[in-house]
């Protein structure tokens, strides 16, 4: 992994190619794996791994288009909490 230190004392490695995030527009990601999807919450695990999003979507069998998190008027978490 190549360090890269984020003002927050954070270090995250790409799941992907392994190298150190850098916070920017999108990353770093998070990707929460939860097993038994299907299954009651008390029998379910999870764990969080962190990428790049380009990684992620040039690892994708999704159409890159399906990341409509990154169009600009997708909202953040914020801004659809502060609608009425």
């Amino acid at each position: 992994m190549k360090n890269a230190q984020l003002p927050n004392s954070k270090l995250f490695q790409c799941l992907f190619c392994g190298d150190a995030i850098t916070s920017n527009e999108f990353d770093p990601c998070a990707i929460r794996l939860i097993t038994r999807f299907d299954q009651v919450r008390s029998v379910q695990k999870e764990q969080v791994f962190y990428c790049h999003l380009a990684c992620l979507q040039s690892r994708s069998k999704v159409h890159p288009s399906s990341f409509y998190i990154t169009d600009p008027d997708f909202p953040t978490i914020g801004e659809l909490h502060s609608e009425p």
